[in-house]
């Protein structure tokens, strides 16, 4: 009896042992996808210039959460991770950090009319949940990265009045979801890539005041028109007399 006894309870002990150990492992990976959102966010702040103060509250005290930082969203499941940095029109500048590329929930990054410079990162290809890209209205010099084409889930690329010079990425042609496409008032130079007619859920296509030439041709999805089917020879007496000679 006292064996039996003694056999459940080291079952017991064990059992317990597991669930502790993978509690553990699990606070630590939470632990560990938070501060790489949090010190991602820090690397953005550092290579900007914020004349209203607004990212004041932008520190790496623990005290405060970063999901309650100025501009940032989180998910609200237990895992807390960033899922839009939205930060339109406060007089911001500087450039892009590529170490945006580590907030792998982020859905939506808006920093429309601000003066960001620079190149955009080909690291943010790596958000692989990214919806909606705004950087309309800043000062955005380079190409496009064709590593967006990655991102396939983006719906919005909102890229006009910038800097923008080069080609239009046709990589962006495999983008299944995309409905919005503004490049417009840019340096953009060459052909509207024919990939884009493949852009099916497109509504919006804005490419003014650009050097582009070429309207973006799309694949019929239209079936070919019928063909007539021959007369069938017709049989007496339903066949029309013979015209007079």
């Amino acid at each position: 009896m006292k064996s039996s006894l003694y056999l459940h309870l080291v079952i017991l002990s064990f059992h317990l042992l597991l669930l502790l150990h993978f509690t553990i492992n699990k606070v630590r990976a939470l632990d560990t996808n938070n501060n790489t959102d949090r010190q991602a966010l820090l690397s953005f702040r550092l290579q900007i210039s914020d004349p209203q103060n607004l990212l004041s509250g932008w520190t790496n005290h623990i005290s405060t959460s970063h999901c309650t930082w100025f501009g940032v969203s989180c998910t609200t499941d237990h895992n807390h991770r960033v899922n839009s940095i939205h930060l339109p029109g406060l007089g911001l500048s500087g450039t892009l950090s590529p170490h945006l590329s580590n907030l792998s929930s982020l859905q939506k990054l808006n920093l429309s009319r601000n003066n960001f410079y620079g190149q955009i990162p080909i690291e943010l290809g790596r958000l692989f949940l990214l919806t909606h890209f705004i950087l309309a209205e800043n000062s955005i010099t380079g190409a496009i990265p064709a590593s967006l084409s990655q991102c396939q889930n983006l719906r919005v690329i909102s890229l006009g009045f910038n800097k923008l010079t080069g080609h239009l990425p046709p990589e962006l042609g495999a983008l299944p979801r995309l409905q919005v496409l503004d490049a417009s008032g840019n340096n953009l130079t060459g052909v509207v890539p024919p990939t884009f007619g493949n852009l099916s859920a497109l509504t919006v296509l804005s490419l003014d005041s650009n050097n582009l030439s070429g309207p973006p041709r799309r694949q019929s999805r239209q079936p070919p028109p019928p063909t007539s089917a021959p007369t069938p020879p017709c049989k007496a007496p339903l066949c029309p007399a013979p015209p007079p000679r």
